[in-house]
């Protein structure tokens, strides 16, 4: 009696065990799956090149061209490319990335004007280059979303250029901007369709409202 008690505790004992060891192995299986490396961490290098709408600067423009009533010249029309957008940043930690931000653009407007002798084509450009570092703070990151705020500050340069068809050299001029700082502040999302490919979207200051594209993760 005392050998099959023996016997059956022994076991229902290797039974336990073995269960015991399987689920610890299921459970660590789980586990791994639970923490599947995240789109965004440590050492994560990611790049992203988008397109911006509307450009701040072609807002402004064309409220000075209203102001300056240059909206009532004959042919009147707005002009711009951009704001272009590329952004390249590494992972410092679980939640931090530095990286550095280029924005390009340019817009202006263009019309005809009556002068004594005729009407001559005239146009004005504004073309502006920003380089900054930024510093962006990453949230709620999962393995295919990746959502962040960033703030970055740099150097700017713009340059001014008004051009007239009337043959008068004083009337066309060229400047450079007297201000070479720029300041961004956006909070964005990427979404990866798989390990290395995906878009973005951000929002906020920067040279547009609003700026999309894609996104590349190594």
């Amino acid at each position: 009696m005392k050998k099959i008690f023996f016997v059956t505790a022994s076991l229902t004992f290797s039974s336990v065990m073995t269960f015991a060891q399987v689920f610890a192995e299921k459970k660590y299986e789980v586990g791994n799956v639970k923490e599947a490396p995240k789109c965004f961490g440590q050492g994560v290098v990611a790049f992203t090149v988008g397109y911006g709408y509307p450009s701040w600067g072609q807002v402004y423009f064309n409220l000075e061209a209203v102001s300056y009533g240059l909206d009532t010249y004959d042919n009147y029309t707005p002009k711009g490319m951009g704001p272009l957008h590329f952004k390249g940043e590494i992972g410092l930690s679980k939640f931090i990335g530095m990286g550095i931000s280029v924005n390009y653009e340019t817009y202006g407007g263009k019309w005809t004007k009556l002068y004594y002798n005729g009407i001559y084509a005239e146009n004005f450009t504004v073309t502006s280059l920003s380089v900054m570092p930024r510093f962006s703070v990453h949230f709620a990151t999962t393995t295919q979303i990746d959502p962040y705020f960033g703030v970055g500050a740099g150097y700017k340069s713009t340059t001014y250029k008004f051009h007239s068809d009337f043959p008068n050299p004083d009337l066309s001029w060229y400047q450079e901007g007297y201000f070479p700082v720029s300041i961004e502040t956006t909070v964005g999302l990427r979404y990866y369709f798989s390990d290395a490919v995906g878009i973005y979207m951000e929002m906020g200051l920067a040279k547009s409202l609003i700026q999309g594209g894609l996104a590349v993760k190594l």
